[in-house]
């Protein structure tokens, strides 16, 4: 899952804690936010099976699936968010849109 701002997840966190979860440090937050999307988009090719979702609004969208070396983006292309075409840049060149 991904969201389509660093603001998003800061917020989603804050709520949380407010509603009695753990709280997380904004560094922590920022880390996991663009770490985890550069480790995915150089280790994506490790995986047999990936589902990509943008959690940004509350309806998940679903955006991409990889199954073992086919990856197939479910959205069109220019409706792609941002945060997948640039920080999935590696996966996204070498999907397919249906």
């Amino acid at each position: 899952m991904g969201l389509a701002t660093l603001e998003i997840s800061l917020d989603r966190v804050f709520k949380r804690a407010m509603n009695g979860g753990h709280n997380v440090p904004v560094y922590e937050i920022e880390k996991n936010y663009y770490g985890n999307l550069y480790k995915l988009n150089q280790h994506f090719n490790l995986m047999d099976d990936l589902i990509v979702l943008d959690s940004s609004e509350e309806l998940a969208l679903h955006l991409a699936t990889k199954k073992d070396d086919l990856i197939t983006f479910h959205i069109p292309p220019d409706e792609m968010p941002l945060w997948f075409r640039n920080g999935l840049l590696n996966l996204f060149q070498q999907g397919s849109f249906v």
